[in-house]
């Protein structure tokens, strides 16, 4: 066997530049490169082309040397800019190794975030001083916590049966699919509830790598399927599957683990933004985190909760985070996520992003957003229970500076007393009838709302609270600015006061189709 060093390595390399690249001609191997402050560099292998480009290459042979290549690919290609004025263009990057176990992801985040076009190569020895090179793949991990869309909720009849049921469950996920990054939740009913099963536990699954659920998944096809004696709510949660390997796994357990058994509970599949309703009418006992994602102890249980509703845009109408601004591109995502959670509110997303941009460096800022945005669920639940929690606000608090500024966004009507009836808005407003009663039951379908508030002369106005008191955000006008407000501001209680009868008209209209809105 043919033992050979790195600088035995480089050496072959460059003189069978054709092997990597036929246009390459040799530029100089170990070539030094000195800057104006002393700092001297020294390349693997530097070669050109006939188009102006550079290529830098690295040579490594060892899962230990190969942990360095990155950042000497970093400091040479920052050197031949700075050094011989080359744009970002005429540098290429070339990596290669005989082993690539430790390489592969440092170099798939440098792929991914550098601007340098960049290569990964395997060298292999051929005999008689040849060798040949494959290309790596480098796939980059994207990343990212997010629950897939739904979640399952599982009722019991009495305490004693759940929490067999619940072990039950914990043993089989640790066993079977250990790598599941899940979140459960085991709470009770509230006691004033009326509930036929008022024990549960919630289950929300999140995205992983996808590495580690084949060997779940092939060990779960191996397993008998349920006997009749358990509850099966698979064609359900079969309609729910987004075709994820998260989702296939989550099937498979329902359909292979025995946990309710059948007339003592039952379990069903929900969209993510109920969890948040549901644990509002439950009282929470424990919340258990499992998978690679919450190991180590990085997120609490408030946190684990969050992300199991979706609460970072996910959710259809709530929406919270932390952000400051000496952290550019969390606060980068953070706001790009808030403006897709606003898409439906004009008003708030053009406001919101005109706070942002008025952050200082050196704050931090606490967003909490509730944009429910249905005018006619709002209604509605007036008409039934004389009270409704349906009514947009949002909060932020910006704390770190000279003093605390507390933004909020609230309803505001223009006082304007109008005799429209509620059927004749619906149909200036929404393309079609089916799609006004089909808002009712789909949180999604919230894209006509902010014109039937602005129909009736509601507007989503932003306000900011600072110790020189309370101004008013003109977004009306171009550009916008920050006005003291010396009109009264009407509320939503006065707006009723006026149009009671659209109340009335709401829980008519909408209680004929026995719609939940």
């Amino acid at each position: 066997m043919i033992h050979l060093t790195e600088a035995d390595y480089r050496d072959l390399v460059a003189a069978n530049l054709s092997v990597i690249d036929k246009s390459l001609t040799l530029v100089g191997v170990e070539h030094e490169m000195r800057l104006p402050d002393g700092r001297v560099s020294r390349i693997d292998v530097l070669a050109r082309d006939k188009f102006g480009c550079f290529t830098v290459i690295e040579i490594k042979k060892s899962n230990q040397t190969a942990r360095s290549a990155v950042q000497q690919l970093y400091k040479y290609a920052h050197f031949l800019k700075k050094n011989n004025r080359l744009r970002v263009d005429q540098i290429r990057c070339v990596a290669i190794s005989t082993h690539w176990d430790e390489l592969r992801a440092p170099f798939s985040e440098f792929r991914h975030f550098s601007e340098y076009e960049s290569v990964a190569l395997r060298l292999t020895l051929n005999g008689s001083g040849s060798f040949s090179v494959e290309e790596v793949e480098c796939e980059y991990e994207v990343g990212g916590g997010e629950s897939i869309h739904n979640y399952i909720f599982f009722e019991f009849k009495s305490k004693g049966i759940r929490d067999d049921a619940y072990k039950i469950f914990l043993d089989a996920l640790s066993k079977i699919a250990p790598n599941l990054n899940s979140v459960l939740i085991k709470m009770n009913a509230k006691p004033n509830g009326k509930l036929v099963n008022p024990y549960g536990f919630s289950w929300s699954v999140f995205c992983t790598d996808g590495s580690g659920l084949s060997d779940s998944i092939l060990a779960l096809k191996n397993m008998p399927d349920l006997s009749p004696e358990f509850f099966s709510g698979n064609p359900l949660v079969a309609s729910w599957n987004d075709g994820s390997i998260e989702a296939e796994t989550r099937e498979l357990i329902l359909s292979k683990v025995p946990i309710v058994r059948a007339g003592y509970g039952e379990y069903g599949c929900y969209a993510i933004h109920s969890l948040n309703n549901t644990l509002h009418g439950w009282e929470v006992v424990e919340t258990l985190k499992f998978g690679s994602m919450f190991a180590n102890g990085l997120y609490s249980e408030d946190e684990a909760r969050a992300f199991a509703c979706g609460f970072l845009g996910k959710h259809p109408y709530n929406f919270v985070a932390q952000v400051t601004p000496k952290r550019p591109p969390h606060l980068n995502f953070v706001r790009e996520q808030v403006q897709k959670f606003l898409r439906t509110n004009p008003s708030w997303q053009q406001s919101v992003s005109y706070i942002f941009d008025e952050l200082d460096s050196d704050v931090e800022a606490e967003i909490t957003i509730y944009n429910p945005l249905n005018f006619c669920g709002w209604l509605c639940d007036l008409y039934r229970e004389g009270q409704s929690s349906r009514i947009p606000h949002f909060e932020i608090v910006v704390t770190g500076g000279e003093a605390p500024i507390r933004y909020f966004g609230t309803l505001v009507w223009n006082g304007m007393i109008l005799k429209t009836k509620l059927k004749d808005a619906l149909k200036a407003v929404y393309p079609s009838e089916s799609i006004a009663h089909m808002r009712s039951v789909n949180q999604w379908i919230n894209e006509y709302d902010d014109k039937l508030f602005r129909k009736f002369g509601i507007k989503h106005e932003v306000f900011r609270q600072t110790d020189s008191g309370i101004h008013w955000l003109n977004a009306w006008e171009d550009p916008m600015r920050w006005e003291v407000s010396t009109k009264d501001l009407n509320s939503l209680k006065r707006f009723l006061q006026q149009h009671d009868h659209l109340v009335e008209a709401a829980g008519r209209h909408f209680g004929k189709y026995t719609l939940n809105l």
